[in-house]
This record gives C-alpha cells, structure tokens and sequence, in this order.
C-alpha cells in the first residue's frame, strides 16, 4: 500500500489514529495485520457472546440477531476495498451502503443498528454515505451505538441514525478535516531529491504548504470539506451550525456523558441495553423514529430562522426613504385596488338600478358582493310595490262582470260612435275577440282587466324578446 493513501487524502478522522497509521508504515515500510488489529472489526458482534450474535452469509459486516440487522463499523474507513478493507478489518464504505441495501430488502429484518467503534477515515464519501443512511432509515428504523471511538467520519455515520448511543467509556467527536502533505527537505537515502513541478495554469495542484499562499488553497480545500461535515451534523442532530461549531467540540473528542450533555448522542448505556431497547421498540411501532429525521430538519429549519432575525439600526436619512417607499407603494396598491373594485361593481350592471351601481361606485367600502345584495333587496322591495299598487287599482275601480258573448248590436253601435267607447269597453271587446288572450289568462277574466288597468297606469311593463 503506498503511502500517499495517507499523505495525498484528506481524512475525517482522529488525528492520533492516522498519526499511527503513518508512523506504522514510515517504520515498517507496510502495515500487516498485527499493527492493524487494534482496529479489526470483531465480526462476532464485538465479542457479546452472551447475546449469541452470529454472522449472517451473504453480507460483510453484519450479523443477524432476531428482528434487528447489526452492522459492525470498525478500523479507518475507506471509500472503497483495499489491502487495509481485505486483510486487516478496516471498513469499506461501498461495503456497507451494500449490507445495507441487503437488511432494506430483508422482510425479517425491522430495524438495523449500526455497532461502531472507529476512528473515522476518509473524508471522500463519507457525506454520500450519510445521505444514503439518512434515506434508507425511511424504509426501516436505523439506530447507532458507539463502542469504544465514534470520531470524525465515523460520528458524521453515526449522526445519519435517528437515534444515538454509546458505552459510557467511549469518544466522540473530532469534528473536522485534517490533510497530510509531505516536504521533502534533504536527498533520500538513495542521495536523491524530488521536485514536483506543475504547469503553468496548474500551480494549485500542488500547492507548496511553506508558503502563504500555498497553505491559504489548502485550508480552503479543507474549510469546504469542513462545511459540508457541519452541515450535515446540525441536519442530523436537528441543531444549528453555530451550535456544532461552538458546542460540539471543536476538532476534540467529548466522553459520553459530556457528549450526552451538548446534544451529540442521545443515551449512554451498555450494548446489549441498546440492543433490547431498541427490539422492544420495533415490538410496538417504528412509524415515529422514522419521522425523527423530519422533526430533526424542522427544528433546524425554525432556528435559522430566529437567527435571521438581526436587529438594525437606521438613519433619519434611510427612515425618511423607507417612509416614501413605503407611502408610494400603498398608494400604488390602492390605486390597483380601487380599480378593482369598480370593474367588480360594473360587472353586477342591471337595467333598472342604474342609482344603485352610481351610488355603490362613489361608496369606497362598497364590494360586489355588497352589490349584489343591496340589488336582491331593491328586486324585492320593486315586486311588492307592484303587487301592493295592483291590489290598489283593482279596489279604485272594480270590475262589472261582463258576458263573453258579444251582442252584434253592441259592436256594431261601438264601432259608430268611438267617442263614447272607454278603455274598459275596449278591454272587454278585446278579451270577447281574442281567444289566445283568454288562453293566456286561463280564461280569468277578472285577473286580465286588472292587469289591463295597471299596464293603462304604467304599473306593469312588457318586456318583448
């Protein structure tokens, strides 16, 4: 393995671990597995044998206890196989994304708790590696347990869980990203000594960390890294940025109480509590820990927004601004909405009430819906004049009943002297002659004269399609 995996990365891990690794390998020219196992991942569940945990075939790091899928995270974590991933018990982050998808399509498996003891590893895809966690504890509960160390990368896995928790001896922390860069300052034992040289539009791909310069591009590279880390965590943990970045440690590792105390796990207990707290859990219902991780975004949504709330002190100068501002935009929306308005009136027209619509424009408090009640009013108020006048006319003037057979006679003495017929001799005449007339009245005589007598008054109009 050569040692630029651990000089040419960057690492989201416990500095004194990758401290090791280095020295390991600068000592020994290799890391083998006895230098290695302090990291090595106990695949028979960490040696609870009181639990009679076994691993499962088919998957890499897990074993299988009842309802509930445990996936062991142990040693550096690397993004892909390696020697270390292969022969001396470091973890492979595509190997776990893979036990994972295997407990997701598991129909026996309700939950996975994620065993860790690590001291982080690479910084390159840990963050798809929480997403993917993140998503997968949609389809089933996800819970982790920290044994030992829950550093860097390997706390950034932990905090994808809807819930945390860890022995009371146990790390956690190291919040951060941390790069080895070597500089060669003499020849090498062989008497020789390297010098990189880049091209001339390429000087940040190897930027020189003795320099000013050279180590701002670093730190930028690193800060970037660090950022997506905080995020992430506040996400997770459903806490502000600010609040990871003062509260959570700053670079250092908490012990579990102290970890407990600022919000970075939520329970210190032993393994097998975890465990049996965590089946009795998935006995009853899980519906509520999947929603965690939505509580967890709401609440940091909630304090970024008490945070933007910064108070601001003005000048005379920008408040007498804000005030014309201000006065021209009301009087801009008050111009559009009295507009409006009186296109909502004109669309309640209706022949008739002419006054009405006149009055209800010069009225600003008038709506349409206003409107178009006080019209319903005046229609009723206009029926029952007519009908009260109608009865009026009909007790001026009552009728003398007629006989609808005409006298030839009668007609004929009519038609001679026109001076001396009334309008309610012609009335009658009109209704002896015209058949359709008395159809139309169902042939009440009494009920057409009146109307005829209102229609002579202006009392009645006809309205003819």
């Amino acid at each position: 393995m050569p040692l630029n995996i651990f000089t040419k990365s960057n690492w989201a891990i416990y500095e004194p671990a990758l401290r090791t690794m280095v020295e390991i390998y600068k000592r020994d020219g290799f890391i083998d597995q006895d230098n290695i196992d302090k990291w090595k991942v106990k695949t028979e569940g960490h040696n609870h044998s009181a639990l009679d945990l076994k691993v499962s075939e088919g998957y890499r790091y897990t074993t299988l206890s009842e309802n509930v899928g445990i996936l062991n995270i142990g040693g550096p974590i690397f993004k892909g196989a390696n020697l270390m991933t292969e022969m001396s018990g470091a973890s492979s982050m595509d190997l776990i994304k893979n036990d994972i998808s295997k407990l997701l399509d598991n129909p026996d498996i309700k939950g996975i708790l994620m065993n860790i003891d690590s001291p982080g590893g690479s910084a390159l895809g840990t963050p798809e590696l929480s997403d993917f966690i993140k998503e997968a504890s949609v389809v089933k509960p996800i819970h982790a347990f920290v044994d030992g160390l829950g550093a860097s990368a390997a706390y950034w896995i932990a905090s994808s869980a809807s819930h945390i928790s860890a022995s009371k001896s146990s790390l956690l922390g190291s919040i951060g990203v941390v790069t080895s860069i070597p500089v060669q300052e003499s020849t090498d034992a062989d008497g020789i000594k390297n010098f990189e040289i880049v091209s001339t539009n390429a000087e940040n791909k190897r930027p020189d960390p003795l320099t000013e310069k050279g180590m701002s591009v670093i730190k930028k590279e690193l800060d970037s890294l660090e950022a997506l880390f905080i995020s992430a965590v506040a996400e997770n943990r459903g806490v502000s940025e600010d609040k990871v970045k003062s509260d959570f440690g700053q670079g250092g590792v908490f012990i579990a109480q102290e970890a407990k105390t600022v919000g970075m796990i939520d329970e210190v207990t032993t393994f097998e509590n975890s465990l049996n707290t965590f089946k009795e859990f998935l006995s009853r219902d899980h519906e509520s820990d999947i929603s965690q991780n939505l509580n967890k975004e709401e609440s940091l949504m909630a304090n970024e927004k008490k945070e933007e709330v910064v108070a601001k002190t003005f000048t005379q100068e920008e408040v007498d601004a804000l005030v014309v501002d201000a006065s021209a935009k009301g009087m801009a929306d008050g111009i559009k909405a009295e507009n409006e308005r009186i296109v909502s009136l004109e669309k309640m027209a209706l022949a008739g009430h002419e006054a009405l619509i006149a009055s209800a424009k010069a009225d600003p408090e008038m709506t349409a819906e206003k409107l178009a009640v006080k019209i319903v009013e005046a229609e009723k108020e206009a029926k029952n004049t007519y009908a009260a006048n109608l009865k009026a006319s009909e007790e001026e003037n009552p009728e003398t009943p007629a006989s609808v057979e005409t006298n030839p006679q009668e007609e004929k003495e009519e038609e001679a002297d026109p001076e001396n017929v009334t309008d309610e001799d012609k009335d009658v005449a009109a209704w002896n002659k015209d058949k359709k007339l008395r159809a139309e009245f169902n042939d009440d005589k009494e009920s057409y004269l009146a109307f005829a007598r209102a229609e002579r008054k202006g009392l009645v109009k006809i309205h003819k399609s």
